[in-house]
């Protein structure tokens, strides 16, 4: 393990309820018997229905498209922590991001701790300002400071998605897909 992130072999977690997988062209084809509802809607709803169109457009969406080309474009698994709060818990998932063959990606989530959460904090933190986050949509890299990394790397050194920090995506192009193209 590298920080939150992992890069691995194949998952045997091939029964577990919270997953699902997409294929080459993004659509959800396989949900895990956990979903009732995924990414706000009936699980029947989902099937068929792209990545894109269950998570909407916006800064998580951005991060997973990131991701998604990450994981494709190395043939990688990427295992990583992420916040999954409302107004009465505090949960710390992990999410496991793997290739399943043919441009499929098959990802797996599962709970490391639940506690109460605390109301104020969790307003305190969704009022925060948010941190700006630049990403090259043709790689996938987010700039931190000066240096564009990978995409798993950069969310592991800002904490975005396991400290439930607010932010806010602006599509760029680094200097390797603008010098050299991707």
């Amino acid at each position: 393990m590298r920080g939150l992130f992992q890069e691995s072999g194949p998952s045997s977690a091939n029964s577990d309820p919270f997953s699902y997988e997409i294929c080459g062209l993004d659509r959800v084809t396989k949900l895990g018997a956990g979903w009732q509802t995924i990414y706000g809607r009936p699980r029947g709803g989902a099937l068929h229905h792209t990545l894109w169109e269950l998570l909407g457009e916006g800064n998580i969406a951005d991060l997973y498209r990131a991701l998604v080309t990450h994981v494709r474009r190395n043939s990688v698994r990427i295992e990583f922590q992420f916040r999954c709060d409302d107004l009465e818990f505090k949960r710390t998932m992990i999410m496991i991001m793997e290739p399943v063959g043919d441009n499929a990606i098959r990802f797996s989530s599962r709970p490391l701790s639940v506690e109460p959460q605390n109301v104020a904090e969790y307003f305190y933190r969704l009022n925060q300002s948010p941190m700006n986050v630049d990403f090259c949509e043709q790689c996938g890299t987010i700039k931190v400071g000066k240096e564009w990394l990978a995409t798993d790397r950069a969310l592991e050194v800002l904490g975005l998605f396991a400290d439930d920090i607010s932010f806010k995506t602006w599509p760029m192009t680094c200097p390797s897909c603008r010098h050299h193209g991707h």
